[in-house]
């Protein structure tokens, strides 16, 4: 954050709570916005999320404007959800309540408490369904009364996102948000509020299990029931939180509802779908203030579990992942020595979290240059050329023919139901898992099984 900016964050924070500002302390992750805990002199803390237009979210309708107008009434009402005190249009800032917790990034709870919170998480789900959208005043939700009237709605926003100002294309993007509009469950059924984003990362909760609040609404909006729980099954894609099949249960329990498991890998897609436009955008507009490293292998995660799911509903399987080349190349100790000093040197050494948590970013970065570099970028290139020739009946003089090709096909055989387009997608999602495995630990081996 610049020197200029801070200083009328601060002006602005002062004025409106009427005492001094110590220090803005940045808080870690957040893909869109920039989020501080506000350090007052002889005051509660106070939290502030900001937006400083270079987020995959800036410049859409998502913004913090809207997400102000949806959080005041629904903390209004005692719903877990931080108290709003007050907005910025000059700033592009919120100013909020400081809940105490902990996300589910930071720490591991006992198993009792542990399932406490899962538990909780649903009912909270569940609870925020059961507030009728017109009691908010929002403007946003007039005219939306079913399920197929919010995803199209919703699906519609997504697509001019994507059209508009995505340059970091996939044709499996493409191919799904074509999908989607076809093949909507539940059509006819009464939209529910829905938080959009939810699941570890984005709640805080006590030592207890007890669900303190949830955080980032800027998704929020009316939708399928099962989005929500989709989420949360979704955002366990990066760290892990209960068991799938449990959770779908603790759904069903508190619904009241019996959860259609073919609804549920639409709402899965859905979710995913519009996550990928917004990663894709971040990717699009790369900069040094967005955690590159993370949208990278977070995007892939996500765009790896939509296809299995597409696959599933198509019947397809996954082919095996290819092998990559771990024989010693003379050059190796260049890559080790980045890695060397990247773990011995600097993370020891670095004092702030946030610059603890870059290098790390950093460290997954070299692992996907080097995965990359004992594929071979001719390699990579050559099969996509060759695979999209012959998916396609033509000839492709380079690559980045072949991708457009392929992103200008993939809605067709979305529409028609083509699986050899799709056994395609699957190939080369399989092929990103092996670049990135060592890249992403622990985190490749989580999938979405219910």
């Amino acid at each position: 954050m610049s020197a200029e900016l801070e200083a009328k964050l601060r002006a602005w924070v002062e004025l409106e709570l009427g005492v001094p500002v110590t220090e803005l302390a940045l808080i870690p992750g957040g893909a869109s916005r920039r989020s501080y805990k506000v350090i007052r002199a002889d005051a509660p803390p106070v939290f502030l999320r900001v937006d400083s237009g270079e987020g995959p979210l800036s410049g859409t309708q998502f913004s913090l404007e809207r997400e102000w107008s949806f959080l005041k009434p629904i903390s209004e009402r005692g719903f877990p959800a931080p108290g709003v005190l007050a907005f910025s249009p000059e700033l592009n800032a919120i100013l909020m309540e400081h809940v105490e917790g902990q996300t589910s990034y930071q720490a591991s709870l006992p198993p009792p408490e542990q399932r406490a919170m899962e538990r909780a998480l649903i009912d909270h789900v569940v609870e925020l369904q059961r507030i009728p959208p017109a009691e908010l005043g929002v403007a946003e939700y007039a005219g939306i009364g079913t399920v197929g009237e919010a995803v199209g709605s919703i699906l519609a926003v997504w697509q001019r996102l994507y059209t508009d100002t995505v340059s970091f294309k996939d044709p499996a993007v493409d191919y799904a948000l074509e999908w989607l509009k076809h093949n909507v469950p539940d059509a006819g059924a009464p939209a529910v509020l829905v938080h959009g984003d939810v699941g570890p990362g984005n709640f805080l909760f006590r030592p207890n299990g007890e669900i303190a609040a949830l955080i980032d609404w800027e998704l929020v909006r009316v939708g399928h029931p099962l989005e929500d729980l989709a989420c949360i099954l979704c955002r366990s894609l990066g760290v892990s939180f209960g068991a799938p099949t449990q959770l779908v249960a603790d759904f069903a329990a508190s619904s009241g509802k019996a959860v259609e498991r073919r609804a549920l890998d639409y709402a899965v897609v859905l979710v995913i779908g519009e996550w990928c436009v917004g990663i894709h955008r971040a990717l699009s507009r790369p900069n040094v203030q967005l955690d590159m490293a993370m949208l990278y292998i977070w995007g892939h995660a996500n765009r790896y579990e939509m296809l299995r799911k597409l696959a599933g509903l198509a019947g397809r399987k996954l082919p095996p992942e290819p092998t990559l080349d771990n024989s010693p190349f003379e050059l190796d100790f260049l890559g080790n020595h980045i890695e060397e000093s990247l773990t011995g040197i600097l993370l020891p050494a670095a004092k702030e979290v946030f610059v603890s948590h870059r290098v790390n970013r950093l460290l997954q970065l070299q692992k996907i240059q080097d995965s990359l570099l004992r594929y071979g970028r001719s390699r990579y290139e050559s099969e996509d050329i060759e695979r999209a020739g012959v998916l396609l009946g033509r000839r492709f003089g380079n690559h980045a023919e072949a991708m457009a090709a392929l992103i200008a096909q993939a809605p067709d055989a979305a529409r028609e139901g083509d699986t050899s387009f799709l056994d395609f997608l699957l190939w080369r999602s399989v092929r990103e898992r092996a670049l990135l495995r060592r890249a992403m630990g622990e985190m490749a081996e989580r999938n979405i099984d219910y």
